[in-house]
């Protein structure tokens, strides 16, 4: 019985070593530093100025819109513009060509492979601001080569531009009455 009463001692001493076995506080050693070097200050040097560097902007094309006029027997005036033909690579505003309201086919290309985004804006909005409220239509926002149409309803005739963005890659839009 004594047998069995020391290993039951010896059992919890050793549980009681392994629980506490990390609990020993270690005698921490403190060094004085060494004493700081002497200050230096550096001779005052000007400050320089602030340097304005352009924002890169969206290119221009200069490619004016058709503009073909046709006159009807009864004396009416009725503006035909044919399509409007757009192309280029990279990032650009069109100048502004004119829509009335109704219905336009917009076929678009772009043989990249990033980012290819065609907005139309009315002209009123010419100084993009980034605010989406001004959009009138998103033919295309996609990534990677692109040949496709989409139909866009022009509801207020006016000035119109286009805000192409394709990060690399030829393109080219054509906008035509279907």
């Amino acid at each position: 019985m004594k047998w069995k009463i020391a290993l039951v001692l010896v059992l919890v001493l050793s549980m009681l070593t392994v629980a506490f076995s990390g609990c020993v506080e270690e005698e921490v050693v403190v060094t004085p530093a060494p004493p700081l070097a002497p200050r230096v200050e550096a001779a005052s040097t000007p400050t320089p100025k602030p340097v304005s560097i352009p924002l890169p902007t969206h290119q221009h094309i200069s490619q004016p819109a058709p503009t073909n006029t046709s006159t009807q027997a009864q004396g009416e005036s009725n503006l035909d513009l044919g399509p409007l033909k757009f192309s280029g690579e990279g990032t650009l505003i069109t100048p502004p060509f004119k829509l009335e309201s109704g219905t336009y086919i917009f076929r678009m290309k772009n043989d990249g492979s990033s980012n290819f985004t065609v907005l139309l804006l009315n002209d009123k909005h010419v100084e993009w601001c980034g605010c989406y409220e001004y959009i009138t239509a998103v033919p295309v926002n996609t990534i990677g080569p692109f040949d496709g149409v989409k139909t866009v309803e022009i509801s207020d005739s006016g000035n119109y531009i286009l805000d192409i963005d394709a990060e690399e890659g030829q393109w080219s839009i054509i906008i035509e009455k279907p």
